[in-house]
């Protein structure tokens, strides 16, 4: 399992080292924080699989404080994290992406130095049921939490502007669909196949635009499919 990681021409320093691991499975890497002091991270999305293994991941280092903010939809497991619930730099907070008000309030009531951004509504056949839960999500959600994250960067001083990140969690499925042979590459021209796609998409180029034209210091990963503890059954079940 190969993960894509676009910096968009961003020269700041990178927050991690990474070491490869062999095989597909746990994850495709080993993320340890070098940092000398304790960091913020609102994560978005963490109730799910591959949000909870990320927090899970992050506490154990000792290095990071989260904010876990998550709506808790059916894909969304609280109980994946309970243990957390008792220290004190874990806070888990419930509400929605589209939702600007608490957004920024969050924004506003702590100092944080990253954000990740998970949450997503990401299974291909529920986007050609109900498209537009998935448009409401992804992409107008994706915008309401860059808004807020460009606000805040711009009301800090230079030096949190500086080391400031948002990472964006996208899918390979914006490229569209392999035969049986070949791969995706950063160069792979974008061609969703579903609501899904299209969503994810539309996203990217969201996050994109915040670069580009704000200077939002952004990072976009489309990496393939995700398995492993804690994930939703369903999305394995024919």
């Amino acid at each position: 399992m190969d993960c894509i990681i676009q910096y968009l021409e961003n020269t700041g320093l990178n927050a991690y080292t990474s070491d490869k691991t062999p095989s597909a499975f746990p994850a495709p890497f080993v993320f340890k924080p070098i940092f000398t002091e304790m960091k913020t991270y609102f994560i978005t999305g963490g109730a799910g699989f591959i949000g909870g293994n990320f927090i899970l991941n992050l506490m154990k280092t000792g290095q990071a404080k989260v904010i876990n903010f998550d709506k808790l939809t059916y894909a969304g497991n609280s109980d994946t994290l309970a243990f957390l619930k008792s220290d004190p730099d874990y806070k888990f907070i419930q509400g929605d992406i589209c939702d600007r008000k608490k957004l920024t309030r969050i924004f506003e009531s702590y100092e944080i130095d990253f954000v990740v951004h998970f949450a997503a509504e990401s299974h291909v056949d529920r986007s050609i049921d109900t498209p537009d839960d998935f448009i409401q999500t992804n992409v107008v959600g994706t915008f309401e939490l860059l808004e807020a994250a460009k606000l805040y960067v711009e009301s800090k001083v230079l030096n949190r502007k500086k080391n400031f990140r948002f990472l964006h969690v996208s899918t390979d499925e914006v490229y569209g669909s392999l035969g049986e042979t070949g791969l995706f590459t950063e160069e792979t021209p974008y061609a969703p196949n579903s609501p899904y796609a299209a969503s994810k998409a539309s996203s990217d180029h969201l996050v994109r635009a915040y670069f580009k034209t704000f200077g939002l210091p952004v990072l976009t990963t489309n990496c393939s499919n995700n398995y492993g503890p804690y994930s939703f059954l369903k999305n394995y079940c024919l």
